[in-house]
């Protein structure tokens, strides 16, 4: 549903109670992008460089943005590429402008990457991390996943549908429900990088702030634990996740002593 509504709605302040700054990068016609993570290179993803419609966007209602399934009309992709065996996607443009980079996922983009395209020099490649978000490592896919991760108390997340994608493609390889403890067991998918696609349940329309979204995780046997602990919290910026164990880091910017507000030390 947020495939690349996200991005969309990432840009708009007035779409989201939070903020993304832009990050801006110069580059010449011809230029190469490189995509990697702490595992290595990204290979076989299609990576966009798009001019957003912002003029047929705007007229928009907030509510019409955060429902919109499809945003390809609002995207105008003047090139795009596959990164090959180092993670390396090339384009060479026929025009100087600002441009979005983007890849194809629905699951997670590269935020707001402007691209500002001159007749200048070849330049070095455009360094991306992706996925973007926290890689969860794993022996074994399986574990609980909880709802909880900005407060002390952590519950269950029960009966939520799970779906697991491939990173490359976000082909569905396997499915199923969290139990009374928020357990859930994929245990034989085999090694690989995935998306775990937490399902949104009917009472998301009643509850906002449900969690739903996408998880990266990589199964592999050198990984450091065979069992996932994650804890997770759905904000206006969509789902933030870590493990339980590290629910430590997340404090609240400040709490009450008395009757006095009290700034939290870090």
């Amino acid at each position: 549903m947020y495939r690349l509504a996200f991005v969309l709605m990432a840009m708009v302040a007035s779409a989201f109670a939070c903020t993304r700054l832009a990050t801006v990068m110069a580059v010449p016609r011809s230029f190469s992008v490189h995509l990697s993570n702490e595992l290595g290179p990204v290979v076989g993803l299609k990576v966009k460089v798009v001019r957003l419609k912002w003029e047929e966007f705007n007229k928009l209602s907030t509510a019409q943005v955060r429902y919109l399934s499809d945003t390809t009309r609002f995207e105008q992709v003047v090139g795009e590429s596959p990164t090959d065996e180092r993670g390396i996607a090339h384009f060479s443009l026929d025009k100087t402008a600002s441009f979005t980079l983007m890849v194809d996922s629905p699951a997670d983009q590269l935020g707001w990457i402007e691209l500002r395209v001159s007749d200048q020099p070849e330049s070095s490649p455009v360094e991306v991390k992706w996925p973007s978000n926290l890689i969860l490592k794993t022996t074994r896919l399986h574990g609980k996943i909880t709802d909880g991760l900005f407060s002390s108390r952590s519950a269950p997340l029960r009966g939520h549908g799970l779906m697991l994608h491939t990173l490359i493609g976000y082909r569905a390889v396997a499915a199923t429900v969290t139990d009374e403890d928020g357990a859930f067991d994929f245990n034989t998918v085999p090694p690989g990088f995935y998306f775990l696609q937490i399902l949104p349940t009917s009472a998301k329309a009643d509850d906002p702030y449900e969690p739903e979204g996408n998880i990266v995780v990589y199964v592999a046997a050198e990984s450091p634990r065979d069992v996932l602990k994650i804890s997770t919290v759905y904000t206006s910026c969509g789902l933030s996740y870590d493990l339980e164990e590290n629910k430590a880091r997340y404090k609240p910017t400040a709490y009450f002593k008395a009757d006095k507000q009290v700034k939290c030390e870090y």
